[in-house]
């Protein structure tokens, strides 16, 4: 395909392929129900619909895609229990991601890609289906490698320790995105994973990177749902708010049993900080940051609910 072509052609319809198309195609003869969909929607919104509910709902088209992860493993990823929500955040969190990345390096031309934190593949499993991308993965907890070494068997899936290396060579990817790992950094593991992410990034190479900021503070404080999904209480949010605004950032380790169970190593727990300290202590020479692109107060933008948006270019 050439790139004006690729140009005019969504994500969605990059990554669904022939059988996904021709089973779709039957499900429109066969259902009225379907049909009308279609209609409704139209052509991207009703892929995005069969990639995530008709994934879930239809044995073809789930005997095409790649399985779903069992809701173990989709718990600890954190983007809700059921099948369909996970197939639907994945999805839009890889059109997002891979969009910032097509913004910043230009035309849609071949790249390498490093999920890391990939997890049980919510995301891998979208971007490892675009043409002309190699994507690969890497995370640390081994239970979530192991599935996505089951569940996607042509994509590469590395496990890491909680501190670098990664099992890459130097200058191996044109964009590294990483979706809720440095949200749960203590300081000594949020810059030794920086300077691996830039060892193992292309010059002039994309990372994109998420945090948790201000909004998702200030979401802590004000709402009881948002502190239960965190397991921690109010004095314990008013703590954390008066550290972070006063020291800029907060690092709070989960307890033992918590730790244990995601896998993840001793060292792991919430981690936030402002935009001034993201902006102040992780260029270092290596990076200059492109975009912050704050959460809004709970608001879904572009990536994820809660998250702040930090993208650099590799110097």
């Amino acid at each position: 395909m050439k790139e004006a072509d690729k140009a005019e052609v969504s994500f969605v319809q990059l990554i669904t392929s022939d059988a996904a198309r021709q089973r779709l195609a039957t499900m429109q003869k066969q259902r009225p129900d379907v049909r009308v969909l279609t209609q409704i929607m139209g052509q991207d919104r009703f892929f995005e619909w069969a990639h995530s509910v008709g994934v879930t709902t239809d044995d073809s088209l789930r005997s095409i895609a790649p399985p779903v992860p069992p809701i173990g493993l989709r718990r600890i990823v954190g983007a809700g229990l059921t099948e369909v929500n996970f197939l639907y955040t994945g999805l839009g969190d890889a059109r997002a991601l891979i969009g910032h990345f097509w913004r910043h390096a230009g035309a849609r031309s071949p790249a390498n890609i490093l999920d890391f934190g990939c997890g049980c593949g919510r995301i891998l499993r979208f971007l490892s289906q675009l043409p002309d991308i190699s994507a690969v993965g890497t995370d640390v907890n081994p239970d979530q490698v192991a599935w996505c070494r089951l569940a996607l068997p042509d994509v590469t899936v590395k496990a890491n320790g909680p501190l670098p290396p990664l099992d890459f060579e130097d200058a191996s990817f044109d964009f590294i995105f990483s979706y809720s790992v440095f949200t749960h950094l203590s300081q000594k593991a949020m810059f030794a994973w920086l300077d691996e992410l830039a060892r193992v990034v292309k010059p002039g190479g994309i990372v994109l990177l998420t945090t948790h900021g201000e909004a998702l503070i200030r979401l802590i404080v004000d709402k009881e749902p948002v502190r239960k999904s965190f397991q921690i209480s109010k004095e314990q949010a008013n703590d954390i708010s008066s550290r972070f605004f006063e020291d800029g950032y907060v690092f709070v380790k989960l307890d033992e049993a918590r730790l244990k169970g995601l896998k993840a190593g001793d060292d792991y727990g919430f981690s936030f900080m402002q935009e001034d300290y993201v902006r102040k202590y992780w260029p270092r020479d290596i990076f200059l940051i492109q975009e912050y692109i704050p959460a809004n107060a709970g608001k879904r933008h572009d990536i994820g609910l809660q998250q702040d948006i930090v993208l650099m270019q590799r110097v």
